[in-house]
């Protein structure tokens, strides 16, 4: 299984804050799961993201639930 990335990692790796990017993965930008208040982010998915832009890949659900 792979280990999801963390809002600062992902932040890291797209080059913004990790306030937004928690902000996208509110309003559904940036697909995420989340575990209790933590999201949590696919590494292909955000991967997909670096390449195609926030908004534009589209993957996993948001939520397991």
């Amino acid at each position: 299984m792979t280990s999801l990335y963390t809002a600062k990692e992902v932040a890291q790796v797209l080059s913004i804050s990790p306030r937004q990017v928690r902000r996208y993965a509110n309003d559904g930008s940036l697909p995420s799961v989340r575990y209790g208040r933590a999201f949590r982010f696919h590494p292909e998915i955000i991967e997909r993201v670096r390449r195609e832009g926030i908004g534009r890949a589209k993957g996993r659900p948001r939520s397991l639930l």
